[in-house]
């Protein structure tokens, strides 16, 4: 398929292959960078990306921490204040 994909498009154009569901590492190696060695990075993010693979894996596992709000009412209207709020200091389009 890439085979007859570059004589469509040209000998200039680079085409990669990626696996579907797979994390692409390169984020991960851009934070760690910011925190530790070149060396250390490179094995953090590694490790990191590799935990968040098997992680999504999980379908029982959740990303986000969920915390119980209470009354649902309560937390409607505190993002509408916020909102309002929002709207008064930067004077964006009426709610």
């Amino acid at each position: 398929m890439i085979q007859g994909l570059t004589g469509l498009l040209g000998a200039e154009t680079d085409i990669g292959v990626k696996r579907m569901g797979e994390l692409d590492e390169k984020p991960f190696l851009d934070v760690c960078k910011l925190r530790y060695s070149a060396n250390e990075a490179a094995v953090e993010a590694a490790t990191l990306c590799s935990t968040w693979q098997e992680n999504l894996k999980n379908p029982s596992w959740q990303p986000f921490k969920h915390e119980g709000t209470g009354d649902g009412a309560e937390v409607g209207s505190f993002i509408l204040q916020v909102f309002i709020t929002l709207n008064h200091c930067f004077r964006l389009a009426p709610i």
